[in-house]
């Protein structure tokens, strides 16, 4: 069918440093799944699910996990809501195909600051404090996925930006944690 999006793997490349906390009992609503990572893999559920849905078939709900993502803008921050499929992944693409909100348990929550994170020589870092600084073990990053994780506030040291730049301590002295890291 289709590869994966950009923005679905930006995110998930942020989440392996972040836990999830569940909701006891699981949250139910409706969501609009323009906010809703995932993309189609098997063409043949995924016309069932439309037919279904055109015929008003009641569905059970999907099951989603939310995240939270902080974004620096400016000098605030902002939180962009984005949800995971965990089952229900073609029912949730015919709703977004043919423009209806999709009936969703959501089981928990991801919560995270792009703020901790930085890509140098195109590999993501992640940054807990100024002594503790790791690489990702992803290798090099595709540049479509950099410029999603860029969009999403994440400072890119290769193009310049300084993900600590109300700092004084100069360039050394990054170099310098990330070598105290390893």
């Amino acid at each position: 069918m289709s590869e994966e999006p950009p923005l679905n793997k930006a995110v998930s490349l942020l989440l392996t440093n972040e836990a999830w906390r569940s909701f006891p009992p699981h949250i139910r609503r409706w969501v609009d799944p323009s906010h809703v990572l995932t993309y189609p893999w098997n063409s043949g559920r995924i016309k069932e699910a439309l037919a279904k849905l055109e015929a008003a078939y009641k569905a059970p709900p999907a099951y989603f996990i939310k995240v939270m993502i902080l974004v620096p803008r400016g000098n605030k921050m902002v939180c962009i809501t984005y949800y995971l499929v965990t089952d229900g992944n073609a029912r949730t693409i015919a709703a977004k195909i043919l423009g209806k909100k999709v009936l969703a348990e959501i089981s928990g929550v991801y919560e995270l600051s792009t703020e901790n994170y930085y890509i140098w020589s195109s590999q993501l870092w992640y940054q807990k404090d100024i002594f503790y600084a790791t690489q990702q073990s992803f290798g090099v990053i595709p540049a479509e996925v950099i410029s999603e994780l860029e969009k999403l506030g994440v400072a890119n040291r290769d193009k310049g930006t300084n993900p600590w730049a109300d700092d004084s301590w100069g360039e050394d002295y990054y170099f310098e944690t990330r070598n105290i890291a390893r």
